[in-house]
């Protein structure tokens, strides 16, 4: 017993006095166990050929060399250190970060006004190419062209040659306010405004006043563009006012492509309002809420549909009485339309009874 003595087994009711399992068998003083069988012999079968050596495939063992031993890695919970991800969105920013972001969103949903909005329709590149090209020619002259220009003109003055004041050559007007007063006085040919003002409020009047005017005016992308034009880092607006002979066709061409899309369309630009655009998750809701009526049999567009307000509804509006389908994407527009009149929606529906007779001798629905 190991020095632990009799007095456990009174200890432990049902081991003392246990019977015996009948399959054990005492012998030799060695208690043979029922679950120790002798091994069977195994059943004897026949014998299949071994394939042939050109039917067996020979894998090509795979050199490994020993003195790199392979250390799998264990990315659980407090052992091997995990592999490095994008962990952008769970930054903590800074707070001017988030405000700059925050206000930019703010910026985008708001409705911008039609006198701003129209500052986002600049001209194409093509007509703008053209007219930088033109307007190249006529660059104002910087402060040393100036310079060498009084300097010969004093040197001609004092060799007694006379003092003969040279003719002024066309060139760009530039500014706000240089520009409002040749407008006025319809002095100006043409007006080119930058899209990008800041603050806009400088140039919000030109457009208005040009049309009045009856002077022909664009928007071009980039206040810089206009800027290096007149020798300067930026600039809101310039004019022409004369041109030379020989560019008065481009100039024609330019002016009457400009007054068609700027002049001609004020009315329809002063009425467009723009901004607030919709993020994506909405997006997808406005294409969902389409529910479609009909189909073309040639080319399988929708012609014509309606739209769903259940479906543009948020999602605790939409929980469905027993009495409603259970899929309501396999609802016929006929079930639809008398949903929408159990639920007293046909004050919303203008013409509810004339689209119900549409839809019953028109298309063809499924009942």
């Amino acid at each position: 017993m190991h020095g632990r003595g009799a007095g456990w087994l009174r200890r432990r009711p049902g081991l003392r006095g246990a019977p015996r399992p009948e399959s054990s068998v005492r012998g030799g003083g060695v208690t043979v166990s029922p679950c120790a069988q002798p091994k069977g012999k195994k059943a004897k079968g026949k014998k299949v050929a071994p394939a042939p050596a050109v039917v067996k495939k020979q894998e090509a063992k795979k050199v490994v060399n020993p003195l790199f031993e392979k250390r799998p890695k264990n990315f659980g919970i407090g052992q091997d250190i995990q592999p490095k991800r994008d962990l952008t969105r769970f930054v903590k920013w800074p707070r001017y970060i988030r405000l700059q972001r925050q206000r930019a969103i703010l910026y985008k949903r708001l409705k911008v006004p039609p006198a701003i909005n129209q500052f986002t329709q600049a001209l194409d590149r093509q007509t703008a190419t053209q007219l930088l090209k033109l307007a190249h020619k006529y660059r104002p002259e910087t402060k040393q062209e100036k310079k060498q220009r009084l300097l010969a003109r004093a040197e001609k003055k004092a060799a007694g040659k006379g003092d003969v004041p040279t003719k002024r050559p066309p060139v760009l007007r530039a500014g706000v306010n240089t520009v409002t007063t040749l407008v006025e006085n319809k002095k100006a040919q043409l007006v080119v405004i930058a899209h990008d003002v800041d603050p806009i409020e400088l140039v919000v009047f030109l457009p208005a006043l040009c049309r009045k005017m009856g002077v022909p005016y664009c928007i071009i992308k980039g206040k810089a563009r206009l800027g290096r034009l007149v020798h300067r880092k930026t600039c809101t607006t310039v004019a022409f006012t004369q041109v030379n002979s020989e560019d008065k066709g481009a100039l024609a061409k330019l002016v009457e492509a400009i007054r068609t899309n700027y002049n001609d369309r004020y009315d329809e630009v002063s009425s467009q309002h723009g901004g607030s655009p919709l993020r994506l998750s909405s997006l997808e809701q406005l294409r969902v809420t389409r529910h479609t009526l009909h189909r073309s049999g040639v080319t399988g567009e929708a012609t014509s549909w309606v739209p769903s307000r259940w479906l543009a509804s948020p999602s605790w509006r939409r929980r469905r009485p027993k009495s409603w389908p259970p899929s309501w994407a396999k609802c016929t527009p006929r079930r639809l339309l008398y949903i929408k009149v159990i639920n007293k929606t046909f004050s919303q529906l203008p013409g509810i009874f004339e689209l119900s007779d549409f839809i019953a001798n028109e298309l063809p629905i499924s009942k």
